[in-house]
């Protein structure tokens, strides 16, 4: 289900999006998910709860829109993101784009269990990300780490994306494969450790402009 665009409005922080006040519109989409929403009734009670933290989060967040946000099975959301997104350009350059666009699915199986840290999280658009805990494929899965443990509030999953992309939380150990997709781009970043991070922004900061820039040196 496709959602309109909202103008952001930070006035809570991170520790408190259970008070964040949704827009009215945003009020009205909640209430007419809730019937189409498919599962158990502890899953179908969790699913309203992980979507309103999310729309809590873009409220106050101005680097992040929520595109579309689907509750019948599954929790599906499309959430656009002002982030550094490493990429290989066609000359082999690297370029830093400012603006990913990511997949989450948030499956009932959160609620029994630790799922693999690459399930929640794929990157729909810059395409060729270069990143070692990004997979070389055409799904782009982000590994949020060896697993996410249960009960994995989706929130999370959207923070630690924009850790991961900026290069602020990134896995560079070649003796530990527990998170690592990309074994050629871990080479490169352990070579070019300098730029690491590729921003210190916080989550909450206003973002810069989207674009893209080179950064030289072909991985």
């Amino acid at each position: 289900m496709t959602l309109q665009t909202q103008p952001a409005q930070p006035v809570h922080g991170l520790s408190t999006l259970s008070a964040v006040s949704l827009s009215p519109e945003r009020e009205e989409f909640m209430r007419r998910v809730g019937p189409t929403s498919q599962g158990s009734p502890a899953w179908r009670a969790r699913k309203p709860v992980e979507a309103r933290e999310l729309l809590a989060l873009e409220t106050i967040a101005p680097r992040i829109e929520i595109i579309a946000l689907d509750l019948t099975t599954e929790l599906l959301a499309i959430v656009r993101m002002a982030v550094t997104v490493p990429c290989l350009a066609r000359d082999g350059e690297l370029v830093v784009v400012g603006q990913a666009d990511l997949a989450l699915c948030y499956p009932e199986e959160i609620l029994h269990g630790p799922l693999p840290g690459y399930a929640l999280v794929q990157i729909h658009r810059p395409r060729r990300v270069w990143h070692p805990n990004v997979s070389d494929d055409v799904a782009q899965r982000i590994c949020l780490g060896a697993n996410v443990p249960k009960g994995y509030p989706l929130r999370e999953a959207v923070l630690g994306s924009y850790a991961a992309l900026t290069l602020q939380s990134i896995s560079l150990d070649q003796a530990d494969p527990a998170g690592i997709m990309n074994p050629a781009a871990l080479s490169y970043w352990n070579d070019h450790k300098a730029r690491i991070p590729l921003s210190t922004a916080a989550f909450l900061d206003p973002p810069a402009s989207a674009g893209a820039r080179r950064a030289g040196g072909a991985p």
